[in-house]
């Protein structure tokens, strides 16, 4: 709990701040009004006063200082903000002036030590804007955070198009490997375009058997499928895919990229609508010779091009909203291999035949069989096109390749030179608390902590563009080992971009934690006393024979109102009052924004609905009986199980035990942890219980209940649905 603890100590130097201003106004009014009485060499009443609040600034200014240096390693630009207040006040020389105002009091000089303290509270009030400038603390924060999100997006992007490039210099430098598995690429799909044909024989021959002699061939196609499965896996693995543990990979929420496609849905084809149907944007369709297969389809960045990814729009983007076949964990689009997509196209054609042919529907299964045949044999005219590529590479393919190797360096200049120009504006929200980037590389002489990543990218760039030369010098392999390196530096400089957001997200969200902890204290001390306040007009309502005063009828609608109101409520010459239903709207709001819990928003929500339900009780039905005791005491109980699972998530997270799946990956870390919301949704299911019993206590003596109760019956009914769904959303979230 240290950071909180010193979150909250500087709240409340702040706080003091601003007695200290309200102790200088009353002076200040004091010393208007006060008449001279006593003689210039006495002490004053009002000097008295002056020399506490001087010895205010000089215990405030002995804890600034304090509290900057514990603020250094957890909160550093808290920490600056102190230690330039601090500065300022000493620059103003607030202290000295105090102890002038003092003198001129004790001397009956009001008018003189009235004009200084104005002076003073105009300096005061600078300070004390510098203090709680904590708007700008959370613009920062969330500039911070929109700015890294940006750059690893765009790293990510750059990663894709150098991998690519990459495996086009692995080819050309090894070309004979390279032809040797072309070939066998080619033989095992010309084996698999006669199955096909068998295959769609034999449905032929079938039809007129019904379901048993179609279900047979559903096994032949089987198999078939499995083959053109294999195949299409070979070349993602030596693409760069990894192996298909895709439960694993893409089981993480919200990888940190809103909008950039659910894990698990990148199934072979299926990215995007409408390519499984034959003569829609066929790779094997380019001029012959020209050795670029698909060229300017986006996402087909095929190996034969010369140039990955060159003037593709799906390639320049990757991971904009397109799952990649086979790339877990919502990652980047990475180019098509050659043959690739219309094989996991074919793929997709196969498994539809086989549920036809399962299902006896023999016509509708001859027609996917046949664009399953089609996608073969486009796969197999790319795999041709592209060993005819390799074979007879041009001199001038190395210059090319060079050329695609410059621009993915250049976007990777302009990346690092938006690092560095954020980096001269002010780096004092860039730099990660306490230590700047991993590994303390410096911030290349601009005087402040480099960005996460930064150094890396930086890097990244000088390999690529030794690439580059290497590959107008028609060196492949040496070209390829700096474009690993550059490669690798990416990645490093993503883990370090993904950590900061992981570290972001935590502190903004101790900041929430702490803030509905504060918000839920204060429902339940207001709560506390509108239940003592119902118990008390209750009483009276009993010894009354039931019958009530008119003022007590107008306390019940005020309480009512202060229990269901979802609006301030505005009072002349008196302090607004704030609705509990109102401050529990409020706090869903906060929950809603942060999108990471899934019980939690839903016990906020039924919390305001049952404020909304004991106002009307109270306000609408004058309603103070045993089941409206029973209602109130319910909200309190929930209050302090909100705050008991606030403070724990507060600790865990201050304690690090409940930041771990934030890093790396950059998933996004619950608000509470499921151990917490699971207890929430235990404890809700509890007060239904409590509640139905509650209603079954108030049925009447001859066994019917009136008309609000009905409703209420109606209302724990459609409660007990919600804990249903409740309970569905955290199995479903737990299982991924």
């Amino acid at each position: 709990m240290y950071r909180l603890a010193l979150l909250k100590t500087s709240w409340l130097t702040a706080g003091a701040f601003v007695s200290l201003a309200a102790l200088l106004l009353v002076s200040t009014v004091s010393a208007q009004t006060k008449p001279a009485e006593a003689d210039s060499f006495k002490t004053t009443p009002l000097g008295v006063r002056q020399a506490h609040v001087e010895r205010m600034v000089e215990d405030l200014e002995r804890k600034f200082n304090q509290l900057a240096q514990a603020l250094a390693k957890a909160e550093p630009e808290r920490a600056q903000r102190l230690a330039d207040a601090l500065k300022q006040s000493q620059a103003l020389g607030i202290k000295g002036r105090m102890s002038a105002i003092t003198r001129m009091l004790d001397q009956q000089q009001l008018d003189p030590a009235k004009a200084e303290e104005q002076k003073i509270l105009g300096d005061i009030k600078e300070l004390l804007a510098l203090l709680l400038d904590e708007k700008n603390d959370k613009d920062k924060i969330r500039e911070e955070f929109e700015k890294l999100s940006e750059w690893k997006k765009q790293i990510e992007a750059v990663i894709q198009e150098q991998k690519a490039e990459k495996r086009e210099a692995d080819r050309v430098a090894n070309k004979d490997d390279t032809m040797k598995s072309l070939e066998a690429k080619i033989k095992a799909v010309e084996a698999l375009i006669e199955q096909q044909k068998g295959v769609i024989g034999a449905t032929e021959a079938a039809r007129n058997d019904g379901i048993q002699g179609l279900g047979k061939v559903a096994g032949e196609q089987a198999k078939v499928r499995e083959g053109t499965q294999s195949v299409a896996e070979q070349i993602g693995k030596e693409a760069g895919d990894k192996p298909a543990e895709e439960g694993n990979a893409e089981g993480k929420p919200g990888e940190g990229k809103p909008g950039e496609g659910k894990p698990g849905e990148g199934k072979p084809g299926e990215g995007k609508p409408g390519e499984g149907k034959p003569g829609e944007g066929k790779p094997g369709e380019g001029k012959p010779g020209e050795g670029k297969p698909g060229e300017g389809k986006p996402g087909e960045g095929k190996p034969g091009e010369g140039k990955p990814g060159e003037g593709k729009p799906g390639e320049g983007k990757p991971g904009e909203g397109k799952p990649s076949g086979g790339q877990p964990g919502g990652q980047p689009q990475r180019p098509q291999e050659a043959g690739e997509r219309p094989l996991k196209q074919a793929v997709e054609n196969q498994k539809q035949a086989e549920a036809n042919l399962q299902e006896g529907k023999g016509k509708a299964a001859q027609q996917d069989e046949q664009t399953a045949l089609e996608n073969l044999q486009r796969a197999l005219g790319e795999l041709k096109k592209e060993s005819q590529r390799i074979a007879s590479l041009p001199p001038e393919a190395f210059e090319k390749m060079a050329g695609k190797q410059d621009d993915i360096a250049n976007q990777t200049g302009k990346i690092q030179e938006k690092m560095k120009e954020d980096e001269k504006k002010g780096g004092e929200g860039g730099g990660q608390p306490g230590g700047g980037q991993p590994g303390g590389e410096s911030g290349g002489g601009e005087g402040g902590k480099s960005k996460p990543g930064q150094q890396k990218v930086q890097q990244a760039q000088k390999s690529m563009e030794q690439a580059s030369g290497d590959l107008r010098k028609q060196d492949p392999a040496d070209a390829s080992r700096k474009q690993g390196k550059a490669i690798k530096d990416l990645e490093d400089a993503l883990k370090e971009i993904e950590e900061r957001l992981a570290q972001l997200r935590e502190e903004t969200q101790i900041e929430k934690l702490a803030k509905l902890e504060a918000r839920f204290r204060e429902m339940l001390a207001v709560q506390k006393d509108l239940s003592a306040r119902t118990l008390v007009i209750d009483k009276k309502k009993i010894d009354n024979m039931g019958n009530l005063a008119r003022s007590d009828r107008n306390t019940l609608k005020s309480l009512g109102e202060d229990e269901r109101g979802l609006a301030i409520i505005k009072q002349e010459g008196q302090a607004d009052r704030v609705p509990l239903a109102f401050r529990a709207q409020q706090a869903l709001e906060i929950i809603l924004d942060d999108g990471t819990s899934v019980v939690f928003p839903d016990v906020v929500e039924q919390l305001r609905d049952d404020l909304i339900t004991v106002g009307t009780l109270v306000s609408d039905n004058l309603r103070t009986d045993g089941y409206t005791q029973t209602m109130q005491r319910e909200i309190e109980v929930t209050l302090e199980e909100l705050i008991d699972s606030l403070q724990k998530a507060q600790k865990q997270k201050d304690g690090g035990g409940g930041g771990g799946g934030g890093g790396g990956g950059g998933g996004n870390e619950p608000l509470l942890p499921n151990s917490a919301e699971l207890k929430l949704l235990r404890a809700a299911q509890l007060r239904v219980n409590r509640r139905t019993e509650s209603l079954e206590l108030a049925r009447p003596a001859e066994g019917e209940f009136d008309d609000v109760l009905k409703g209420e019956v109606r209302k724990v009914s459609e409660r007990q649905s919600d804990i249903g769904e409740m309970t569905l959303k955290i199995l479903d979230r737990s299982g991924k």
